[in-house]
């Protein structure tokens, strides 16, 4: 599992965790890749079987950011329309587990295709255990 913290910054637009006016962003696509670390093969896509998020804006639900379409995407702005500076959460769970004797390499690709305030400011990626909440 890949666990994806957008974090709020007060020295970004709206306290962030985005870099529009209010603070959002959009996740356009988030991919995962796997290879063997010190190994020339080339790094192979991770199936993504799941994806959870501890909120979603209205008609980008989260996903939306692992759908393969580039027209839509992930964003976190409330149905107020106040500034998104919350920290918020998103977990994508392999559909199998990924691992290489000796070591892996991931390789974590974010799109963000929704114009070039829409992006993320501040964010943190972590792994975590298969059944991990």
């Amino acid at each position: 599992m890949l666990k994806l913290e957008a974090l709020a910054d007060e020295q970004l637009p709206g306290g962030g965790p985005g870099r529009s006016e209010n603070g959002n962003f959009v996740i356009t696509e988030l991919s995962i890749a796997a290879a063997p670390l010190n190994s020339e093969m080339e790094p192979q896509a991770i199936a993504i079987g799941r994806a959870e998020a501890d909120f979603s804006q209205e008609k980008f639900p989260i996903a939306h950011g692992v759908d393969g379409d580039d027209k839509t995407g992930w964003a976190i702005q409330n149905v107020s329309g106040k500034p998104s500076n919350i920290n918020r959460t998103a977990k994508f769970h392999f559909k199998e587990p990924v691992g290489f004797a000796g070591g892996t390499r991931l390789i974590v690709t974010i799109k963000q295709n929704h114009g070039s305030r829409n992006t993320l400011g501040r964010c943190r990626l972590s792994l975590g255990r298969r059944h991990e909440f």
